[in-house]
């Protein structure tokens, strides 16, 4: 269950052809891509792709496959900044303006240009909100974390 929580916003993502987890929204995004060099940039937009497409449920495997004290508190606490990192930005996140569809923002460009197109309704889908990720990725970690304690104490657990 721990692995799935991660998929499901990802899904939702995928379903609509976005493969973002923040995309161009939030302080944070703001910052690395406005203030920050290019190298941020590049660093911000991997990361955002690789959350945006279910990244984060390989490394809640990777804890459950290996079942060690060190990874199980490196996937929960990258979880934990993550969730974090995903509600800073939901909260922070602006309304999308009328003059969006031209798609120029202020700072390095990382977006493809098609990614964000006005759909039949004129709407523009920037993805579901990071507090979806914000709500998975702790409930996962607290999952994972509780998993790992009750394997730890020598009761039989099953797959996460």
């Amino acid at each position: 269950m721990a692995i799935v929580l991660p998929l499901i916003p990802a899904a939702v993502n995928l379903a609509h052809g976005m493969y973002l987890w923040i995309g161009p929204r939030g302080a944070i995004e703001q910052f690395v891509r406005v203030d920050g060099a290019s190298g941020h940039a590049l660093t911000w937009s991997v990361l955002d792709v690789f959350v945006g497409v279910g990244g984060p449920a390989l490394l809640i495997l990777a804890a459950v496959l290996r079942r060690t004290r060190r990874v199980v508190r490196f996937t929960t606490l990258t979880l934990a900044v993550a969730a974090a990192v995903g509600f800073v930005s939901a909260v922070t996140a602006t309304p999308v303006t009328e003059d969006f569809g031209d798609f120029f923002y202020e700072g390095t460009q990382i977006y493809p240009e098609g990614l964000f197109t006005q759909g039949k309704d004129g709407e523009i889908f920037l993805g579901v909100s990071p507090l979806w990720y914000s709500a998975a990725l702790p409930a996962s970690a607290l999952l994972l974390l509780f998993l790992y304690l009750a394997g730890a104490s020598g009761e039989r657990v099953g797959a996460a």
